[in-house]
């Protein structure tokens, strides 16, 4: 397994139904979400900026990021906020500097936050497979939002690195003591795959602790979403994009989602999580 650091950055770096999006400001208890896999692409890092900044989206709390190259970082915390960062290669050449990781944002420029990261340490990992971590108070709340990209590709040895990939997750979130927890993320998986059992909280076979920002939106505990990756002509679409609340905290709707279309070849997922 690549043996990388985890990077802890300073604020000094220089098709389902849902309920329409809100034109205003968020109502108390809902937190404005945004997960994007930019694919390394700076304009699909662009869009995730302006979508965050629009009227008709005003002002996402907190955004998380995969597939960034580290270079982006300076920018990520200029235009969004805090972020922390979670390396988990070093000889990506397509990336300036070589290097690529995961990225969550607290967007209160002005708060306090830890950075942290959770690394997955799986057998037959080839990458440093892991979750880039915040923790920070939300609306009164101890939250902690985590950004995750798990491993890709086919075959029994990556379901198996899926599969314990998620295991960390859920047992990780179960030792926070935290009245939030967010987890976001490109998961490389459908919603009914395996792998996907052990984060979901709500719906068939579920073994995890979170509600998927679709179950809120749509208000049943359907394992399903709106598609984030393929080619709608060649109909390859499908679901591997996720945001994910632990479902004591949040409500089982009353929330909405949306997704966009943007340069890297996944979509912009976002909406608004309910919380109880």
């Amino acid at each position: 397994m690549l043996a990388v650091a985890t990077l802890a950055l300073t604020g000094a770096i220089g098709a389902v139904s849902t309920t329409t999006a809100p034109a205003a400001e968020a109502a108390p208890g809902m937190v404005r979400v945004i997960s994007h896999n930019i694919a390394k692409k700076p304009e699909a890092l662009t869009k995730v900026i302006q979508k965050s900044k629009s009227d008709r989206f005003p002002g996402a709390e907190v955004v998380f990021l995969q597939e960034v190259c580290q270079s982006m970082l300076p920018r990520i915390e200029e235009k969004l906020g805090k972020a922390s960062f979670h390396i988990r290669r070093d000889n990506q050449s397509d990336c300036s500097d070589n290097v690529i990781g995961e990225v969550v944002v607290y967007t209160d420029k002005n708060a306090r936050v830890e950075r942290d990261a959770v690394d997955f340490n799986v057998e037959g990992e080839d990458q440093n497979y892991g979750m880039a971590c915040l923790n920070f108070s939300y609306a009164g709340r101890s939250t902690r939002a985590c950004s995750t990209h798990l491993a890709s590709g086919d075959g029994p040895a990556k379901n198996a690195m899926r599969l314990a990939s998620t295991k960390v997750i859920r047992d990780k979130a179960r030792a926070w003591n935290k009245d939030l927890i967010l987890v976001a993320g490109d998961f490389n998986r459908e919603p009914m795959a395996r792998a996907m059992d052990y984060v979901y909280g709500v719906g068939p076979d579920a073994r995890g602790d979170f509600r998927e920002i679709t179950q809120s939106a749509t208000g049943n505990e359907a394992r399903t979403g709106r598609f984030t990756i393929g080619k709608v002509k060649k109909n390859t679409d499908r679901k591997v994009d996720y945001i994910f609340g632990w479902k004591g905290h949040t409500r089982v709707n009353g929330g909405w989602v949306k997704t966009e279309f943007t340069p890297s070849n996944h979509r912009m997922l976002f909406g608004g999580v309910p919380l109880r």
